[in-house]
């Protein structure tokens, strides 16, 4: 079962991550530490994909804001209307939560996988189009540390 005090952050996709951390960073005041930079292999109903991804999080939270630069033809595809993308949340037990929530809230859209093909992130819609990023409590402290210098 999700724990609401496992919530820990909100991803808004940007059109360009600079403009979106001076501009959402003067509007919140919050500020980045850090852009990251990773390539991510992903899995989706349409099939496999690998995405490099820039995206930076807050200093200040929790809850924590995660900008994230739109990528064309990926899960952070700019949409039309509001570009908050998901709640992230830390969870204990992954594939049971994948399982539970979209057998009862909605569909799976993404995976993200590791090299041996298990699953470490997740996002699940549910039928109010809102998106959750289910994410495994063994990388707390990795994530948390992009919060810092």
């Amino acid at each position: 079962m999700l724990n609401y005090g496992d919530l820990y952050h909100a991803g808004i996709v940007v059109p360009q991550l600079e403009r979106g951390m001076a501009e959402l960073g003067d509007q919140l005041g919050v500020s980045f530490p850090a852009i990251q930079l990773r390539t991510f292999n992903l899995w989706t109903p349409g099939g496999n994909l690998t995405v490099p991804l820039r995206f930076a999080y807050s200093r200040e939270g929790p809850p924590y804001v995660e900008l994230i630069e739109a990528a064309p033809n990926s899960p952070w595809a700019l949409a039309d209307g509001s570009a908050i993308h998901h709640l992230g949340i830390f969870v204990e037990d992954l594939e049971g939560e994948i399982k539970r929530l979209a057998a009862h809230l909605g569909e799976l859209e993404t995976r993200f996988l590791a090299p041996d093909g298990s699953t470490t992130v997740c996002y699940v819609n549910s039928g109010l189009r809102t998106r959750l990023e289910l994410v495994d409590v063994k990388f707390k402290e990795p994530i948390l540390a992009m919060t810092r210098d």
